[in-house]
């Protein structure tokens, strides 16, 4: 007999989503707790093309690299290079620890992977990394239509985050999740569907 729908994603920690990454947040010393502690937002609503352009630029740096320089170099404040570090960090690709950011296995290999490979890698580090990811779609292949609607998914997000914020999480999700191919998104209907797994022989040779 199948688990009820609404039992298999309230058994996940949502906070574990897309919280404020505690990877950056657990060095205080490395930039000060003034800077450390930023707004949910910051780190849901960051794009994976920001991901993978910070995880370049420190690969084509020897992989590992000092933070406050590397802001400098690119002319930004360390603030604005944050979101893309823990994101980086709670997703597997990079660790940080006394103010430099060194990038894993995983993340080099994200740094240099083509189109299709990097895909594949960020699908890889997503479910592994993501618990709520995991679970919404384990829920989409439960259901018999294959679909779950974005305001039952909003509800639960709501149990943990205000409004505004539930609707970033909700927003991050469907970013990541369709950047995955994990799912697509019918934006009329309001509903995550599954996505159709398209038979070898029939992809285009290049």
């Amino acid at each position: 007999m199948l688990i009820p729908l609404l039992d298999i994603l309230q058994s996940v920690p949502v906070p574990g989503f897309l919280c404020p990454s505690q990877y950056v947040r657990s060095s205080p010393s490395f930039l000060g707790a003034s800077s450390v502690f930023r707004e949910v937002s910051d780190v849901a609503a960051y794009p994976e093309g920001g991901i993978s352009g910070l995880l370049e630029i420190v690969y084509d740096r020897g992989g590992l690299e000092d933070l406050p320089k590397l802001a400098e170099g690119l002319r930004l404040e360390i603030d604005d290079l944050l979101p893309a570090v823990d994101v980086a960090a709670m997703l597997g690709f990079a660790e940080v620890a006394q103010g430099d950011v060194n990038i894993a296995e995983a993340g080099r290999e994200f740094a240099t992977a083509g189109v299709h490979r990097s895909h594949e890698i960020f699908k890889e580090q997503l479910l592994k990394n993501i618990p709520f990811a995991t679970t919404v779609v384990e829920a989409i292949h439960q259901k018999k239509d294959g679909r779950i609607g974005r305001d039952f998914l909003l509800d639960i997000l709501d149990e943990h985050f205000s409004q505004s914020e539930a609707e970033r999480q909700f927003s991050t999700l469907v970013d990541w999740g369709r950047y995955a191919q994990l799912f697509e998104y019918d934006a009329d209907e309001e509903r995550l569907y599954a996505v159709e797994e398209q038979p070898e022989d029939s992809v285009p040779s290049l």
